[in-house]
């Protein structure tokens, strides 16, 4: 198994959040590169970023920015929307999450809510294993079936 991103420095989870599988995790067909598009992005935000521009930020100042796609789970009516975060949006996010203060804070609240054990957070990214032949998805479904079925089987046997 591979390193979760909270045991990972600031700009290697930078690295980890700017790869196409955290960007989007819903299955596109292959054609679609998303690692093009946040390159592309992560270009123009170097060259100065929104952030950095003066202009009127907020939420308000982004409503329909992001990309809906509806998909269709079993041929019939049960459409789902999924929603892509506007590329230069989510490289901005990422840099500022990432930034050296912000990531040692984020890093030092999961490890206070990690000392409370009515807390599980099994849903945490993780950096996939070079070494390993399964994908990131097989890897994090595997770590969520040991961590939260097998635990919840434990618990309702002790029950």
């Amino acid at each position: 198994m591979g390193k979760l991103i909270l045991e990972l420095n600031n700009s290697e989870a930078r690295d980890l959040l700017l790869q196409p599988n955290s960007y989007c995790n819903f299955g596109l067909p292959a054609y679609f590169n998303m690692k093009n598009l946040l390159d592309c992005a992560d270009d123009i935000v170097q060259k100065g970023g929104y952030r950095n521009s003066g202009k009127k930020s907020g939420p308000g100042a982004f409503e329909g920015v992001n990309y809906t796609l509806l998909t269709n789970k079993d041929g019939a009516y049960a459409w789902r929307p999924y929603e892509l975060v506007h590329p230069i949006l989510y490289v901005e996010l990422v840099n500022l999450l990432t930034e050296k203060k912000n990531w040692n804070c984020i890093k030092e609240r999961f490890k206070e809510m990690r000392r409370n054990d009515k807390i599980i957070a099994v849903n945490i990214p993780q950096k996939p294993d070079e070494n390993e032949k399964n994908t990131e998805k097989e890897e994090n479904i595997h770590r969520w079936w040991s961590e939260t079925e097998q635990a919840s089987i434990k618990l309702s046997l002790e029950f």
